[in-house]
């Protein structure tokens, strides 16, 4: 699983491109005009020129839509590690010494079930494994872990969300670029991913 580190750097290289997008985009789109403005060309010349102006602008743009895609592509991966509330708990359990661990699993069903939840109560993550995993090898019920907020598995989720937006928003701005109209419900998703 990647660090809150290493999602702020997918983020920000990921909002960086997406300005840039934006700007060669806008640079391509204002040729464009210029072009289709200009009553001297003849149509085949105004489609020649398109193309010569396109053409040139496609590597940068192309640079731009693959760091966008790799950043949200590497968070992408993550998904499942921020979905799975065992492993999650499971991080904070490598923290236990081996004599916590002895503890709980000598521990009566009773006490176990207590100690789960003064645990979960309190926020002992590593107990909280520890008693939940023991608790799980005996078929004991009870012992959910679907309510334990993960904020760095929220905070990635949310990175995600956002990452996936702006990708949508950065191939309508590709799109855009090659002459294509944008999409309005991805312009529209985009703004909101953002806001929320």
């Amino acid at each position: 699983m990647i660090s809150e580190q290493d999602i702020a750097i997918y983020a920000a290289q990921s909002e960086t491109a997406t300005k840039m997008l934006e700007k060669k985009t806008e640079i391509v789109e204002t040729k464009i005009r210029e072009i289709d403005e200009d009553a001297s060309l003849f149509e085949p010349k105004r489609i020649a020129k398109r193309k010569a102006v396109r053409d040139e602008a496609n590597a940068g743009l192309v640079a731009e839509m693959r760091v966008i895609t790799e950043a949200h592509d590497n968070l992408a991966r993550q998904k499942d590690y921020w979905e799975s509330a065992p492993f999650m708990l499971s991080r904070y359990g490598l923290s236990a010494s081996a004599s916590e661990i002895a503890t709980i699993d000598a521990m009566d069903n009773a006490t176990l079930e207590l100690t789960f939840k003064h645990a979960k109560e309190s926020g002992n993550r590593g107990q909280m494994f520890h008693c939940w995993k023991n608790a799980g090898a005996r078929r004991l019920p009870g012992f959910s872990i679907a309510d334990v907020d993960f904020p760095e598995a929220t905070r990635g989720l949310a990175a995600l969300k956002e990452s996936k937006a702006r990708r949508a928003y950065a191939e309508s701005l590709f799109g855009r670029a090659w002459g294509r109209r944008e999409n309005p419900v991805d312009k529209i998703s985009y703004g909101r991913n953002l806001k929320s």
